[in-house]
């Protein structure tokens, strides 16, 4: 039998059925393709740091973390795992980057 603080950090992540994000809060997205669109997810974690994340660079999932750094996923598995590894599972929206 799981405890409760077990249960509490199997539902506090983001999940994949490998095209949709499910996000703790109930938010189903699926990831931009940045194009000429130039629309991104956002997330942020509990300590106020903002993350951005569309398809760019052929298939590749460009990850924008506080406007200092990217990061690189080759698939939404990668980034799922990076994303509840580093606290990132508060779905903000979308948001248009032009």
């Amino acid at each position: 039998m799981k405890s409760l603080k077990q249960l509490f950090e199997q539902t506090n992540k983001i999940t994949t059925d490998g095209k949709y994000l499910n996000f703790p809060d109930g938010a189903v997205t699926s990831i931009p393709h940045f194009g000429s669109e130039g629309i991104v997810v956002v997330v942020r974690d509990n300590k106020g740091s903002q993350a951005t994340f569309s398809y760019r660079n052929g298939n590749k999932i460009v990850c924008d973390i506080d406007n200092k750094w990217d990061k690189e996923f080759n698939n939404i598995k990668e980034l799922t795992d990076w994303l509840n590894k580093n606290g990132f599972t508060n779905y903000v929206g979308i948001d248009d980057v032009i």
